[in-house]
This record gives C-alpha cells, structure tokens and sequence, in this order.
C-alpha cells in the first residue's frame, strides 16, 4: 500500500471538477469549508472552464488532476462536484505519477470512478467523502469533523451523527480491503480494467434516485461479474422511487435478494452516500466489520506515514 501524509492545519487543499461544470457559488462554499477545517483552499483554475456538461475538456480536467498531485504546495484533492465525467479520464491519467505523488483525494458519486482506479492502480488510499460544494442546507459539523479528522489519520465511528441507525441485515464480522462506492459507478466499470476486484474486500455501495429494476440490474450485474471471495457488505444510503405498487417490491427486499444469502455480514443503512450526514470512507484501506448487536468498521492497518 502507498502511504499518504496526514494534513496538519494550515496545509493547502486543492479544489478540483474532474466531472460536471461548476458554479461560483459552490467553489465559495468549499473555500469556506475548507477555511472553517483550518486549511488553505486554492481554486484550480480549471473549475471556471465548460465544455459542454463538463468542467473543461477531458485533456483540460487530466491536466488539473495531474497538475494537483505534483504541486508540492498541495497536500489533498477536494472535488468540488460530481456529475458526470470522471471515467472518461481513467485510460489517460498517469498512474505512476500519482503514485510518485500520493495525497488525498476526496469525493462520492461519480468520483467513485476515480477512488476505485486509483487505488487498484496505485495502491493509494482514497476518500469516499462529503464533495467540496455541498449546499450550506446539508452541511453537518459533526460529518465535517469525521472528514477532517480522518486526513488527519485518526477515524473515529460515526455514531454521534444525527440519525445514526445502521441495521445489520446478516451479524457476523469479517476483515478485508474496503472497496466500492457509487453503484451506478462501480456497474459502469464492470468488464473494464478497472472493474472492482471483490476477492478479499469488504464491499460498500450507495445509489440515489435510481427506479427499483435499475437497482436490481445494477445489482444483478454486479453478482453475475463475480463475487467469489467477498467477506462482508456495507450498504450506505439507497434511494429510490417506488416503480411497482408491490410491497414485497423494494430497496429493502431487493437487498436482502442479493446479499442475505452469501453467508457473509451485511449492514445497511450505513451513514455514507448522498445525504447530509455522513462519515468518510477509506477507499481501499485494510478495515473490520463488525456486526454484532452493534456495527462498528474498523481501519486496521496505517493509512498514513
């Protein structure tokens, strides 16, 4: 595993768009937030740029994810926004690079993208975590707290988060690397080489606003890629609108359908995904799940130097 540097308070975190365009409004929050973390916030220029739905062209966005990991001056990669456009750097980003230069990188949704491929081609730890640009309305001092301690190596459990209630589907505890993200993203790079590897990983998903059969066919795919030697499975926020006035037709049966099976512990409603309140995720670190009469994860193995 790549080892990454803890911020300390004062370090400059990088504000970047590798998908969607963005609005003034959203780089203010994030120079804000990252302000009231205690960090210097520097604007890659790159967020002013559009190119159709993107934030600049596709060489105009590599560019700036290259140009942050080998500023020295900059210590993490904040993005700002999903979207949409993360995998279309993937064939061309410079993997070596990155693993010269390794720092956070922060970011859910379509970023999922770049979290899963950069840590199955570097061996650097990512961030499944709350995006730069979030609204004031779904901010949460105790979700900003978690984001900020955890680059600063210290991951604390998320339970003093307001309405903190996983639920554990099967109870049992297993190790492995935690792997996954949005499931819209992961299904996009099913048969691909960056295809999410489960053999040994502690799976984690999230979807929102995604109709039932999409996410039973997200889902399906995923099974039918493979699963062998997956240990355990962590479901954040799932949401979707009803599709089929059944009552044994829901998130919830579609679920426990494809995971209550598998002989291996599965909780849900984990605080992860795209809600107000949420904890930060290493994407690829070695974790426990625990689920027990209460759920507890774990990071079992030094992230940081």
């Amino acid at each position: 595993m790549v080892k990454l540097t803890p911020l300390k308070p004062g370090d400059t975190i990088a504000i970047i768009a590798p998908g969607g365009w963005v609005e003034a409004d959203q780089l203010e929050r994030a120079v804000a937030r990252a302000q009231a973390g205690g960090f210097n916030a520097f604007i890659h220029p790159q967020c002013n740029l559009r190119h159709g739905r993107f934030a600049g062209t596709d060489t105009e966005r590599l560019n700036a994810l290259h140009e942050v990991f080998t500023d020295p001056h900059v210590k993490a990669a904040w993005c700002v926004r999903g979207g949409y456009g993360a995998i279309r750097l993937l064939d061309q980003i410079d993997y070596d690079l990155i693993r010269r230069h390794p720092k956070p990188l922060i970011g859910l949704s379509d970023i999922t993208a770049l979290l899963v491929a950069l840590y199955q081609r570097t061996g650097m730890v990512t961030f499944h975590g709350r995006m730069a640009g979030q609204t004031a309305q779904v901010l949460c001092p105790e979700s900003e707290r978690l984001l900020w301690s955890a680059l600063q190596g210290q991951f604390y459990s998320p339970s003093g988060l307001p309405g903190y209630a996983p639920e554990i589907m099967v109870a049992g505890r297993a190790s492995g690397k935690l792997l996954g993200g949005n499931l819209a993203m992961l299904s996009s790079l099913m048969g691909s080489r960056d295809q999410v590897r489960l053999n040994g990983a502690i799976l984690f998903i999230e979807e929102t606003n995604e109709p039932l059969y999409r996410l039973d066919r997200m889902l399906m795919q995923l099974s039918r890629a493979g699963r062998e030697g997956l240990r355990g499975v962590i479901v954040g926020d799932i949401t979707s609108p009803a599709d089929v006035k059944d009552s044994k037709w829901s998130a919830a049966s579609i679920l426990h359908s494809h995971f209550a099976h598998l002989g291996i512990p599965v909780v849900t409603h984990y605080p992860a995904g795209h809600i107000p309140h949420q904890t930060v995720l290493p994407i690829g670190a070695e974790v426990e799940l625990v689920a027990e009469g209460e759920v507890e994860l774990k990071v079992t193995a030094p992230v940081f130097i």
